[in-house]
């Protein structure tokens, strides 16, 4: 018998952990169950007394289908690959995981000969950094998961004695970085969107390189206020093919504005948006 994934327990108390710990005690204190891993029951463990069952001698069941268990949306009807593949995220994805390993296979790397580089390339190829890019599955960690992923490559090639190549720094997930007066973005990337943010009611004007007119905001107030501080943003972009910078200016409308804090004096801020240099190995 085997117990796999973890989709069903959100429906239980608990997500499930007092049922599974209440099973696996059960299965743990019988006499006639003994629990195992799956390396365990192939390899076996004679100090739990489980004997080997090698791949060779178990009897062959059936092929197992490829395909998802969900019907993704905007798929066709039925199970596919569609929700890891497909979407330009995910292609873009399986690209770097695909030249990764190509450089691996390049140098002549192997698990014995580099180990690092391969744990992070596997950790690069589980199916859930996929399954989350693109459109048709969504969480709230779509950002973090990207970092992670490209990190993983990264680390691939520091693990080899080579340096990541400069596509791995290019977002695969459109970013939303924050610009402040206290701490100012200096530069986003192209697929990214810019907020914008202050303490003070105002107006704001901006534009890029490529509009011939400037475009007037007021400054929408974040929703709740803790201890008096009030928030005010806006989001900026996405932003046209080949623009290199958005600039803006901040006007505060506080009745009691001093004049003489940053936000007050209206200057005129630019962010770079520079163009990602081409791949390289």
């Amino acid at each position: 018998m085997i117990l796999d994934g973890e989709n069903a327990w959100g429906a239980y108390l608990g997500q499930g952990r007092p049922f599974l710990h209440a099973l696996y005690a059960a299965l743990g204190a019988d006499p006639e169950v003994r629990t195992v891993t799956f390396a365990e029951y192939l390899e076996g463990n004679p100090t739990r007394r489980v004997a080997a069952h090698p791949m060779a001698e178990l009897t062959k069941v059936h092929d197992l289908f490829h395909a998802s268990w969900i019907d993704e949306n905007g798929s066709r009807p039925g199970n596919d690959l569609g929700t890891w593949i497909g979407e330009a995220e995910e292609n873009r994805a399986w690209d770097l995981l695909r030249e990764a390993r190509e450089v691996l296979d390049g140098i002549g790397a192997t698990p014995e000969s580099h180990p690092k580089a391969f744990q992070a390339l596997y950790a690069a190829e589980g199916s859930d950094w996929f399954w989350w890019f693109g459109e048709d599955q969504a969480s709230d960690s779509d950002v973090e998961f990207d970092d992670l992923f490209r990190e993983h490559l990264k680390n691939v090639h520091r693990a080899a004695s080579l340096r990541p190549p400069e596509s791995l720094n290019a977002h695969i997930v459109p970013h939303a970085p924050i610009w402040t007066f206290a701490r100012p973005i200096r530069s986003i990337q192209a697929s990214d969107r810019l907020i914008i943010r202050t303490n003070c009611p105002g107006r704001l004007t901006w534009r890029t390189e490529a509009d011939e007119a400037w475009t007037e905001l007021d400054m929408i107030a974040a929703g709740g206020a803790m201890a008096g501080l009030h928030r005010y943003g806006l989001t900026l972009g996405p932003f046209r093919r080949g623009v290199r910078y958005v600039e803006f200016r901040f006007r505060c409308s506080h009745p009691d504005c001093c004049g003489s804090d940053p936000c007050c004096r209206s200057e005129l801020q630019r962010v770079e948006i520079p163009a990602m240099e081409a791949t390289s190995q």
